[in-house]
């Protein structure tokens, strides 16, 4: 039976970086997730609904930013209202009585109490739609930077 046998060039080097690489990737891919943040938002924010502008003014309060080591971030207002004008809200007819198990409704106000609901307003989806390609290119750099210190 034949034996075939290979020397594989810069394995040394190529065992060292690899032992090297959740420190160096946790760096490029936290400032990839870092100019993320800022670029959703800022696709984003033009496009929140304004009212008294509390709501477009809390982003920056929302916002969680990336280490190298937590590897997450968060993009959002931080209102309590803000899920209600994303995601919308349903007609609410009547205030609901616990102890009766039911809703009340005046007949002779039958609109009293009731709420029509809330259209959805999906702002920050949007805005990460319009940031996707923004996104992509950030973590192609990323990538491409991993390797290239990878490399070295």
């Amino acid at each position: 039976m034949a034996k075939v046998s290979i020397k594989i060039k810069h394995l040394k080097e190529l065992r060292a970086n690899i032992n090297r690489y959740p420190a160096i990737s946790g760096k490029h891919v936290s400032v990839a997730m870092n100019k993320s943040v800022f670029a959703i938002e800022a696709k984003a924010i033009p496009l929140t609904p304004v009212r008294t502008g509390r709501l477009r003014g809390s982003y920056a309060f929302g916002r969680i930013l990336s280490t190298p080591r937590t590897l997450q971030a968060r993009v959002k207002p931080d209102v309590d209202y803000a899920g209600f004008v994303h995601f919308g809200t349903r007609a609410s007819g009547g205030r609901f009585v616990p102890a009766l198990g039911k809703r009340l409704i005046n007949p002779a106000h039958p609109s009293f109490g009731t709420h029509p609901g809330i259209k959805a307003n999906p702002f920050l989806k949007k805005g990460f739609e319009r940031a996707e390609a923004q996104v992509n290119k950030f973590f192609g750099e990323a990538l491409k930077n991993i390797t290239i210190e990878l490399s070295k």
